[in-house]
């Protein structure tokens, strides 16, 4: 059997051949060189793949879109992969150096913390000057009679700072001469320092800048030198106590 076919786009009475019908296998028909033709029964569009003629319909196109979807899909997950892989490297590298800061930190910190322990055994000289006299048994100026010197006399300019040897808190803060001699002085409880609770006293002041309660720091100002009370001059007596005894300060002290 053969049907009559007209070139699509030529007008449907336009007659090209006569084309042989396909066989009842469906074999497909010899004219794989036409881009397009309509049968008897109706138009069907084919391509030539090689020797074998494709339908091209809605289906096809579909196919090509969802292709086209997928790659573009695919390229969207590589780009995001790599956008992660650039932020998971920068975190890391911000981590990185999070971790030295911190660890310069801590060495800093470490550096303080051993500098404020040996601040805190440390003792500072009360005033300028050298000691004029020990701590130990003599004959008082004054008094003309052997005793022990409590303490250890320290020379200076009447007038001139006198700070605190260590932090502590002040327990005894006087404006007079009523205290055995002593003159204005000062006491401080430094709390226990090597096992033993230790305190000093500053004499013979000439004025107080402290008041009882206040807690003072290493090297903060006291007062000033001067001559009050049993004094032939200007000095400091500085008297330390150690669980309540007298002790010698220069045990103590550093110049």
């Amino acid at each position: 059997m053969v049907a009559s076919v007209g070139v699509v786009g030529l007008g449907a009475a336009t007659s090209v051949a006569a084309v042989p019908r396909p066989d009842a296998v469906g074999a497909p028909l010899p004219v794989a060189e036409l881009r397009g033709v309509q049968t008897s029964r109706g138009e069907t569009r084919v391509t030539r793949q090689g020797d074998a003629m494709l339908p091209e319909g809605p289906a096809v196109g579909d196919a090509r879109a969802a292709r086209k979807a997928v790659a573009e899909r695919q390229a969207e997950l590589e780009a995001t992969a790599e956008a992660i892989d650039r932020e998971t490297q920068r975190l890391s590298d911000v981590a990185a150096q999070q971790r030295q800061l911190a660890a310069r930190e801590a060495e800093r910190e470490a550096e303080r913390a051993k500098a404020a322990e040996a601040a805190s055994k440390a003792f500072v000289w009360p005033t300028a000057g050298g000691m004029s006299s020990g701590f130990g048994y003599r004959v008082h100026p004054i008094l003309k009679t052997r005793k022990l010197h409590n303490g250890a006399d320290i020379g200076g300019a009447c007038g001139q700072p006198i700070v605190a040897v260590r932090a502590g808190v002040v327990t005894r803060a006087e404006r007079s001469g009523s205290n055995g001699g002593a003159g204005h002085n000062v006491r401080i409880d430094h709390g226990p320092v090597g096992g033993a609770e230790l305190e000093t006293a500053y004499l013979h002041m000439g004025d107080v800048a402290v008041k009882v309660g206040q807690r003072v720091e290493t090297g903060q100002r006291l007062g000033t030198v001067g001559s009050t009370g049993l004094s032939t001059a200007c000095h400091l007596h500085l008297s330390l106590y150690k669980d309540g005894a007298g002790s010698d300060p220069l045990a103590y002290l550093t110049k």
